[in-house]
């Protein structure tokens, strides 16, 4: 049982998906998100988790671009020899050096390309051969990663052992045909599903853009009538501004016809007080005559009763010469004229 590693690498639940090897049953598989990035880093089948996780940590740990610590080093393909995920067979390994041997002596590059890319194809059959090793291990009961020389061994012995083991392995080769048989139904119906999804998704993403057009052209209208709106108000706005500003000039010229007339009214009110004082000075002094004219006609009355009285003492003419030439100086006086 090998040690727990990279424990902070959090384990999903199980998912059944399709498989990623030939003849692609479906599997569980478990994903391992990496607690740097929070990524999921590798998918891995559920009976592999405890021999692959670890490996499958320390490769996204040298790629990880949040892992700020320190991993251990590649090793090379001879001293690493076969890991735990892809233990590649001892037929393999002198091809590899010999290849190896022929790249240090470099003839032909073409040549060591295609050598190389068949060790990569046959080293890629042997990860898948070894995956399906283990499958068949977990299904002996036996303890995977197993050699093929192991598992050859266990099935020659099971069926040595008698002939009901035999009968039973029968009748697990039969379970796992109808089971295999089941899988494939099971994948056409889930294809069929898949074709269905994959039709009602067409129809959905077709309505989606017709209502998106919709909704487009819904807007293109709003906007027109927005715009339209927008117009009419601004035309609104302008014939309204036309108006005040008509009424501006009106209200301001009855106020400059209320002011010239209030001017021309306190112009007036000032001639007509002009005139009331001129006419009060004109009564004033029409006063002051009608007074001197009393008084010298009360001085021209006591005078003339004056000379009256003498007029009757003396009886003569010498006293109505007199009185005329009173009268006459009175007159002169009030006129100012002289005669």
């Amino acid at each position: 049982m090998p040690s727990r590693k990279y424990v902070d690498f959090e384990e999903s639940k199980s998912i059944e998906r399709r498989g990623k090897l030939p003849p692609y049953e479906p599997c569980n598989y478990v994903d391992i998100t990496c607690p740097h990035c929070k990524k999921v880093c590798a998918e891995i089948r559920e009976t592999l988790v405890k021999q692959t996780k670890s490996t499958e940590c320390l490769k996204h740990l040298r790629v990880c671009p949040e892992f700020k610590g320190e991993v251990p080093p590649k090793r090379s393909a001879a001293a690493a020899g076969p890991s735990t995920e892809e233990q590649v067979s001892t037929a393999i390994i002198p091809i590899h050096d010999k290849l190896v041997t022929t790249k240090s002596k470099v003839v032909d590059p073409q040549e060591f390309e295609r050598l190389k890319a068949k060790v990569d194809q046959l080293t890629q059959q042997q990860a898948q051969h070894h995956v399906w090793w283990g499958e068949v291990a977990v299904h002996m009961g036996l303890p995977p990663p197993q050699d093929p020389p192991v598992l050859v061994d266990a099935v020659r012995m099971i069926k040595e052992s008698s002939s009901s083991v035999a009968l039973i392995m029968s009748e697990d080769a039969k379970k796992m045909c109808q089971q295999r048989a089941d899988f494939s139904r099971m994948l056409t119906q889930k294809d069929e599903t898949i074709l269905q999804k994959d039709d009602l998704i067409s129809g959905q993403k077709q309505l989606l853009e017709k209502q998106t057009e919709e909704t487009l052209r819904l807007e293109a209208q709003h906007k027109e009538e927005a715009a339209r709106l927008e117009a009419q108000h601004k035309e609104g706005i302008r014939l309204k501004e036309a108006e005040i500003r008509d009424a501006k000039e009106r209200l301001e010229a009855q106020q400059n016809e209320a002011e010239r007339q209030r001017v021309e009214a306190e112009k007036q009110q000032a001639e007509a007080e002009r005139q009331r004082v001129e006419a009060e000075k004109q009564q004033a002094e029409a006063e002051a005559q009608r007074v001197t004219v009393k008084r010298l006609q009360d001085e021209r009355d006591a005078m003339e009763s004056k000379f009256r009285a003498q007029l009757k003492r003396q009886r003569c003419g010498t006293s109505k010469s007199l009185l005329s030439q009173a009268e006459q100086g009175h007159k002169t006086r009030v006129t100012g004229k002289k005669p």
